[in-house]
């Protein structure tokens, strides 16, 4: 599952991170969830308990990845919670994809997909 996320300083709506929860606890066997953003995500507590109550449920591994410290450091902090999550860096896609886990194949395609994201956002 790779979740592509722009709402910058604003607050992820409610409804639709609901619907993200929902789609996570929905899959059965879920390998990896990448979660990119460009930019800052802004999640409330109750945001942030439910994907990580989610993530821990699903025992796959987490792929985040953003140039936002603070995205970062929040992924750092749900790791220490025992959920299987990394972080990293626009500039590290290639390692990002690695850590995934995915057949070179797959993650070449993911890859693709997540810079057509950021290009359409602008950077």
């Amino acid at each position: 599952m790779v979740s592509l996320t722009q709402f910058g300083s604003k607050t992820v709506p409610a409804e639709e991170w609901d619907e993200f929860v929902e789609a996570l606890d929905g899959i059965e066997d879920l390998q990896c969830v990448v979660g990119v953003s460009q930019g800052a995500v802004s999640l409330s507590s109750t945001q942030r308990k439910r994907v990580a109550d989610a993530l821990a449920k699903s025992g796959g591994k987490s792929v985040v990845l953003t140039d936002d410290r603070m995205v970062r450091g929040i992924a750092t902090a749900v790791s220490w919670l025992g959920i299987n999550v990394v972080a990293f860096r626009w500039s590290q896609l290639d390692e990002a994809m690695t850590a995934t886990g995915a057949p070179p194949a797959i993650a070449d395609e993911m890859a693709k997909s997540i810079l057509e994201f950021r290009d359409r956002q602008g950077s």
